[in-house]
């Protein structure tokens, strides 16, 4: 900005037409200055963002190529640990900065401060001072309203914070112009008028809410970039070396743009004569780089349409899932909640708890859900046809792989669930495989899965270090699934490992070979009037977490009810351990089960219920324990009868 003389106003040497091609130079100088900021502030973001996306991998089990892609990235979280404490104050620096550049452009004696003695120092350091204040704290506030996730912050739009943040900007605008109450140095009118006082709180509201709206559309445009890049671009369900590369392209080129943009409209809201064409020319590089943002808009939009994107589109729309029509099962649990309660009624058979009807289940990708989908194994079918085919580059692409497992989930499918996630990942479509689905399906072996060949095979293959990395929590879980099917020496050796990877922290483990390998479970459902066709039938298995310890306060048993039915009281979960399809004369059978404590559910399609909202039961098992010394049970003819 060049000096004005003593009876300049100081806002016309910032519009002089004799100062074009200097006020040029500086304008791209500053806008330069203002993007490196940005770019700056998007490596931070990145920064943090790699510390909440990669917690303690090096406990799980997971496939060797999933750790090496994590591993590489894990250097950045490194970088955030040993930084942390500086974090804030490389902010707070990039903010005087901000700060230093804004309030020398809107007076030309604040340009060299602090080292300004022009005038009244106090005032002038006060001015300065509370201006910033005021400044950041509407900033801050516009943050928080932008909905800015990926910096850790945003919330709701509140007309309380808009009137302080435009309060603040007013305020801070008043404190540092010329034409205001900033009265030092040389640079300002003779005489203190109050609708140039007014006309500056104005141009400060105006530049708070230009500030906002272009870091809404910084906010849009990165989501709408991440999601691209996790959902559609990355094929790695997890933190991959390529998504992340890519992330932190965009996030700190965007940000740059925004900060630019944003910094370089500054020249229009500065206060004093010009007019507005001259305040519009000065702003064009900023400008030209608006409009350059919007010819890459232009030719994004129709390729973000392309991938399912902009379209907010469902699977049901874009896989053929309309056709599907999908089953309508109730949930009938033979116990009244999770831990098969002690019963204060006399009765010999537990209650009913009938859920209501499923119908669909919740699809969802690694951030973006993909709506609902219809409860068939046809649409399991339609879902695989979808990411092979034009759904390959979509990014309802993960979310239709993770709504194909929930579907068999829903359906008590365990092994379908897995072996669609298998079949993904050899297909490419899931690069490396799923690190949730790995967890669900090793805690399935160690805590509820029947044991056979089958299930040994697939616990062989998770113990296979040549093919899987296996950190401390996955080789811990790896003993007491071994120790589950009885191979101690296995179980030993993968408790070894824990311990070694993650001192101290398993000691507590006790291995205890399992007592039972092939318990039997039988017995028959019948519903008067009504075929056992379609009738689905759960055994699930209530267990603990063996790897974890046991707190005294979770060991402390409550005295049951006077006159109570004896039932299970732990804090365990239950897992399901299989199911099975009723054969036409209502009869089931589970083999190869291990020693525990179960309890049946059933999956009744909504027609044979006729619209009967509950169920009694006459010779209804409650809590079912299996033992070496009592390894098989038929429960007889369980009758069920739907009610009003």
């Amino acid at each position: 900005m060049t000096a004005a003389g003593p009876d300049d106003d100081v806002a016309i040497c910032v519009y002089n037409s004799a100062n074009n091609n200097q006020r040029g130079i500086s304008s791209m100088r500053s806008l330069s200055v203002y993007g490196l900021i940005g770019a700056i502030f998007g490596v931070l973001a990145i920064l943090v963002l790699t510390a909440i996306a990669l917690p303690a991998y090096q406990e799980y089990l997971m496939p060797l190529a999933m750790y090496r892609d994590i591993t590489a990235i894990a250097p950045l979280a490194a970088v955030v640990d040993k930084v942390s404490s500086w974090l804030p104050w490389t902010a707070l620096i990039l903010f005087v900065w901000v700060w230093f550049l804004v309030a020398g452009r809107l007076h030309p004696a604040l340009a060299h401060m602090p080292r300004t003695g022009e005038g009244n120092r106090a005032w002038t350091w006060g001015a300065w001072i509370g201006g910033g204040l005021l400044f950041l704290t509407a900033l801050a506030l516009v943050f928080s309203m932008f909905d800015l996730d990926f910096l850790g912050v945003g919330g709701r739009t509140e007309i309380l914070k808009w009137i302080v943040v435009l309060a603040a900007a007013a305020l801070a605008w008043m404190l540092v112009s010329p034409q205001a109450f900033g009265r030092f140095g040389d640079n300002h009118p003779s005489a203190l008028s109050w609708p140039a006082v007014a006309r500056a709180a104005g141009l400060g509201m105006l530049f708070i809410l230009a500030f906002g709206l272009i870091m809404k559309a910084v906010s849009a445009t990165f989501m709408t970039w991440f999601m691209v890049v996790t959902e559609s671009l990355d094929r790695s369900m997890e933190p991959s070396v390529f998504g992340w590369i890519w992330l932190s392209v965009g996030m700190v080129v965007i940000l740059a743009l925004g900060s630019a943009i944003a910094f370089g409209l500054l020249p229009a809201f500065i206060p004093g004569s010009g007019n507005w064409r001259a305040r519009l020319s000065a702003t064009r590089p900023a400008l030209i780089l608006v409009a350059g943002a919007l010819v890459v808009g232009a030719v994004a939009v129709p390729a973000l349409y392309g991938i399912d994107f902009l379209g907010q589109k469902r699977l049901a729309e874009v896989a053929d899932l309309s056709g599907v029509r999908p089953f309508s099962f109730h949930r009938v649990k033979f116990c009244a909640d999770s831990n098969c309660r002690v019963r204060k009624d006399r009765s010999a058979n537990p209650a009913l708890e009938t859920g209501k009807p499923i119908t669909q289940v919740t699809a969802f990708g690694s951030l973006l859900g993909g709506g609902y989908v219809p409860l068939h194994p046809d649409s399991v079918a339609a879902l695989e046809r979808f990411v092979a085919g034009k759904g390959k580059n979509s990014v309802l692409r993960k979310s239709a792989m993770g709504g194909a497992a929930e579907v068999y989930q829903a359906l008590w499918l365990p092994r379908e669930s897995f072996q669609v996630i298998d079949r993904f990942t050899r297909q490419g479509s899931m690069k490396h495989g799923s690190l949730l689905h790995t967890q669900i399906k090793l805690a399935w072996l160690m805590r509820a899965a029947p044991i056979n060949a089958e299930t040994r095979a697939m616990l062989e293959e998770l113990s296979d270090d040549k093919r899987y990395f296996i950190g401390g929590r996955g080789a811990a879980r790896l003993a007491a699934a071994w120790a589950r099917f009885g191979d101690m020496k296995r179980a030993e050796g993968f408790l070894v490992t824990a311990r070694k990877a993650s001192p101290g922290k398993y000691d507590h483990i006790k291995l205890v070979p399992g007592s039972l390998r092939n318990g039997q479970l039988s017995g028959q459902i019948a519903m008067p009037g009504v075929a056992s066709d379609g009738i689905r039938v759960g055994l699930f298995r209530l267990t603990d977490d063996p790897t974890k310890p046991v707190s005294a306060i979770g060991t402390k048993k409550k005295p049951a009810p006077k006159g109570s039915t004896p039932g299970f009281n732990s804090t365990g979960i239950s897992l399901l351990t299989e199911s099975a399809v009723l054969k036409a004369d209502g009869r089931f059978a589970f083999q190869n089960l291990g020693a525990g404590d179960y309890y049946l559910a059933v999956l009744i399609p909504d027609d044979k219920l006729k619209g009967k909202a509950a169920l009694t039961g006459v010779n209804v098992p409650d809590l079912i324990k299996l033992s070496a010394a009592a390894p098989r049970r038929d429960l007889g003819v369980i009758r069920l009868t739907a009610k009003p």
